[in-house]
C-alpha cells in the first residue's frame, strides 16, 4: 500500500534522538497496514518496531497505549513499547505521533490444523481472562457490536445496505446482559499473531482495542482464518470453539454472538476498505477483490442459522 508518511533517513535519527537505541541503518515498509504507517528499523543497537499513529485522536491513542502497558505488565506477551528519554511512549516528529517497540521474531500463521487451533484458542482464553479484570474505561472512537451499523451504513454497496438490517436486527434479539464485556484486542486476524515453532509468541498491533463484548474476538479470529471462500470448515470451526469454551464458559447468547460478530466483521471490513480507497487509489482493484471476497464469505456464513452456529460448540 501506499506510504501515507514517508521516512528518510534523517527522519528516523531526528526520532532515535529520543531513545537510547541508536541510529539509523536501514529501513523497510510494512506495506499490509491501510491505517496507519509501520516500518521495521535497524539501528546500530538492534532490530526495532516503528509505528507513525495517521489517525486517532489524541485521547483514543493514549488509552489503547495504556491498555498495552496494563496487559504487559499481567504477562501478556504483547511488543514491549520502549519510552524516550522523557519516559514517554509517544514521541513527535513533523507533528507527527510516532511509537518504537521491540520486534517480534516469529512468523504469522498462514494454515490452520488442529495443533495450531488448539494453541491459539488457549492462548486467547488466557488473553480474555486477563482483559476481563482491566476496570479501564476511556473516550474510544470503535463501536461495540451492537452499534456498529452506523459505521456500515457508510457503505454504498448495496448488497451491504441490504444484509445490514436483518444482521442489526438479530444481533437485537440477544439478550447483552447475558453478554460480558470487556477490553477486548479488536483485530485478532492472522498478521496480528506471531508463532514460533509452533507457539504463539506474541498479540500485536493494539490500534483496534478498546471495550465491547467479549466474543468480538473470537469471531473476528475466525473470520479471517477457518471461514474461507469455499466453506465455512465446520470441523476446524468447532474444534476450536470447543477448547475455548471448555477455557471460557460461554453463554448461550455468547455462542450466538460469536456467529454475528463473524458477520459484522465481514461487512464492517469490507466498509473500511471501500473507504480506503480514496487513500490508495493506486491499489482499488486489488481491494475492490478483497471487498468481493468478503461479501462471498458473507452469503456462505449466512447459509446457516444462528442455532446452527451454536451445535458447532456441542
Amino acid at each position: 500500500m501506499a506510504i501515507l508518511t514517508k521516512f528518510l533517513k534523517k527522519d528516523f535519527n531526528a526520532v532515535l534522538k529520543n531513545y537510547n537505541l541508536g541510529s539509523h541503518k536501514r529501513h523497510r515498509h510494512i506495506p499490509f497496514a491501510l491505517g496507519n504507517t509501520n516500518y521495521i528499523l535497524w539501528t546500530t543497537k538492534g532490530k526495532y518496531f516503528l509505528k507513525i499513529f495517521e489517525s486517532g485522536s489524541d485521547s483514543d491513542v493514549n488509552f489503547q497505549i495504556k491498555i498495552q502497558r496494563r496487559v504487559y505488565k499481567k504477562g501478556v506477551e504483547i511488543p514491549k513499547i520502549f519510552l524516550n528519554k522523557k519516559g514517554k511512549e509517544l514521541t513527535m516528529h513533523n507533528k507527527k505521533r510516532v511509537m518504537i517497540t521491540e520486534f517480534v521474531n516469529g512468523r504469522h500463521p498462514h494454515s490452520y490444523n488442529k495443533k495450531v487451533l488448539k494453541e491459539l484458542s488457549e492462548n486467547f482464553v488466557e488473553l480474555h481472562k486477563v482483559l476481563l479484570t482491566l476496570k479501564l474505561r476511556g473516550n474510544v472512537e470503535f463501536l461495540p457490536l451492537d452499534k456498529m451499523h452506523r459505521f456500515i451504513n457508510k457503505n454504498k454497496d448495496p448488497f451491504v445496505k441490504k444484509a445490514l438490517p436483518k444482521l442489526m436486527k438479530e444481533i437485537n434479539s440477544l439478550n447483552k446482559s447475558k453478554m460480558r464485556k470487556c477490553i477486548i484486542h479488536g483485530d485478532l486476524n492472522e498478521v496480528n499473531l506471531m508463532m514460533n515453532k509452533g507457539k504463539l509468541v506474541s498479540f500485536i498491533d493494539w490500534d483496534d482495542a478498546h471495550r465491547d463484548y467479549l466474543v468480538r474476538d473470537i469471531g473476528v479470529f475466525l473470520t479471517h482464518t477457518v471461514l474461507t471462500t469455499a466453506s465455512i470448515r465446520p470441523e476446524l470451526m468447532s474444534y476450536f470453539l470447543k477448547i475455548y469454551d471448555k477455557g471460557m464458559k460461554l453463554s448461550l447468547d455468547e455462542k450466538k454472538g460469536v456467529y454475528y460478530s463473524i458477520k459484522v466483521r465481514l461487512l464492517g471490513s469490507a466498509t473500511w476498505i471501500y473507504l480506503q480507497c480514496k487513500n490508495h487509489p493506486e491499489q482499488v482493484e486489488k481491494l475492490t477483490r478483497y471487498i468481493e471476497n468478503n461479501k462471498t464469505r458473507f452469503k456462505i456464513i449466512d447459509s446457516i442459522t444462528a442455532d446452527d452456529f451454536v451445535k458447532l460448540f456441542d
